[in-house]
């Protein structure tokens, strides 16, 4: 069925690429194949990075789905949404986040040129309906479903973060830095808009009634603002690196304490387990001893001895099952779940660990510090959080340049009295303003020039050019405070 699978995926991919690049798949079949494995390479990596899904989720799944990448010829995701999607909100969302923290994808191959592209990547799950059904039958005819389900420690810190809060926001905070990265970028790029105006009115000499329209295209851009608008965009992405390493501190913060908390469960588990069972070996012992006393085959100093280990083995019992309680409470909690049931195989568990070897590892304790200094996510978000403050400087200082904005405006326009026929012309407008700052003041100056077409009570077209300077006077003063 897989292969089956797969193979349709390939001609779908196959006729995709054809059908959208006519002239790469009959001219030049080796590079539809280069893109076609490209895209394959795209879906096995993605894949790859996702964790198993449980088999509920794919069960309510149809076990395949569409995502679409914007990527950047070097491989930089851009942005990602589901173009198809699985039947189930919550596998698009495992595979939308599995794509988001994917640290860099593969550059394009050189057929698909150097420009931004949307690619489509499927993704394809494989369910086994017909084995889960007959297990879910069983366990609904043996008892409820919490307790024939087995969590391992990975399912344990799967359940965590899912459930805590820190993990939640440190993710809408990842969300939040990569809307600002857009925001940054837009700023490098001309700001359009579309005007439309008509004005109704009365000339003051004549009882005339006169129309005027127009309707514009206007343009504004940043040509040159000392580097301020570059190190806004680089200081945004040091904030979303920042906020990605601190979700990956909170991660490993909370895998270690379930993990700590889990394998403390596990241990008290099989300590109580092994109690009981020397406690089963004691009352048995005991019994032996009191038959033995009652026919006075041992001395009542022998019988006491042994009554008083009982006490010590039920009293050892006791304090276990104590201890198992208050780890099964730490582990509750870590896992931020209301109760832990039968839901962790502790048999299993156990044993995994007991078949783990301990292993000699050849490493200086300068290359631990080294590797913990070059690893560690906090270590890593504060020193993205030293770029992030380091282009807070740039920009501020950059400020204090030449600023110079290109302005311009193109459309229609006429105006007419009642008695005349309106006649719309092209308008057109264009200027160069350059500013600098001197302390608290602003020094600006301008050159314009413009077009227009001719109005009521005109009969040519003006053209006129403009140049101007305006010394601001105090208008600057919060550059001292930045």
């Amino acid at each position: 069925m897989r292969v089956k699978r797969i193979i349709a995926l390939y001609l779908f991919i196959l006729i995709a690429v054809t059908l959208f690049y006519p002239t790469v798949s009959f001219a030049y079949p080796q590079a539809s194949e280069s893109i076609t494995q490209y895209i394959i390479d795209l879906s096995n990596d993605i894949q790859g990075s996702i964790k198993a899904p449980g088999e509920p989720i794919l069960q309510d799944s149809k076990g395949d789905l569409k995502l679409s990448l914007l990527l950047s010829p070097w491989g930089e995701l851009k942005d990602v949404y589901v173009s198809e999607s699985s039947g189930s909100a919550q596998l698009d969302n495992i595979c939308l986040k599995a794509v988001w923290m994917y640290d860099r994808f593969q550059p394009f191959p050189e057929e698909l040129g150097d420009g931004d592209l949307w690619v489509d990547v499927p993704i394809i799950f494989e369910v086994n309906r017909g084995i889960y059904a007959e297990a879910s039958a069983k366990a609904e005819d043996a008892e409820p479903t919490r307790k024939t389900m087995r969590l391992g420690m990975d399912d344990a810190v799967d359940i965590a973060l899912e459930n805590r809060m820190a993990t939640e926001i440190a993710q809408e905070e990842i969300a939040l830095s990569r809307l600002k990265i857009r925001e940054a970028r837009r700023a490098l790029f001309p700001a359009a808009s579309l005007s439309y105006l008509e004005t109704v009115g009365r000339t003051t000499a004549y009882t005339q009634d006169f129309t005027v329209k127009e309707y514009k295209v206007k343009f504004e851009y940043p040509l040159y603002y000392g580097w301020r608008l570059r190190y806004a965009v680089d200081q945004a992405v040091s904030h979303m690196k920042a906020s990605r390493e601190g979700y990956n501190k909170i991660r490993q913060d909370l895998q270690l304490e379930v993990e700590t908390a889990f394998y403390s469960y596990l241990a008290t588990v099989s300590n109580v387990q092994i109690q009981k069972g020397l406690l089963e070996n004691a009352k048995e012992i005991f019994d032996m001893t009191e038959k033995r006393f009652d026919r006075e085959l041992v001395t009542r100093v022998q019988f006491l001895e042994v009554k008083s280990q009982l006490k010590q083995v039920t009293y050892q019992v006791t304090s276990g099952e104590n201890d198992l309680a208050l780890a099964k409470l730490s582990l509750t909690q870590a896992m931020h779940v209301e109760d832990l049931g039968e839901l962790v195989d502790v048999k299993s568990e156990w044993e995994s660990v007991l078949e783990q070897s301990a292993q000699d590892i050849d490493i200086s304790l300068e290359e631990c510090m080294e590797l913990a200094f070059r690893h560690r996510p906090d270590l890593r978000s504060k020193g993205h959080m030293v770029d992030f403050t380091d282009y807070e400087y740039k920009i501020a200082q950059s400020k204090n340049q030449l600023k110079v904005d290109l302005t311009g405006s193109y459309g229609k326009s006429g105006g007419a009295y009642e008695s005349e026929t309106l006649n719309m012309s092209n308008d057109w407008y264009l200027g160069v303003k350059v500013s600098k700052p001197f302390g608290g003041n602003t020094l600006s100056a301008a050159h314009t020039k413009e077009e227009t077409s001719e109005k009521h009570g005109q009969t040519t077209r003006t053209e006129s050019i403009g140049n101007s300077m305006e010394f601001g006077i105090l208008d600057n003063l919060q550059s001292f405070s930045e």
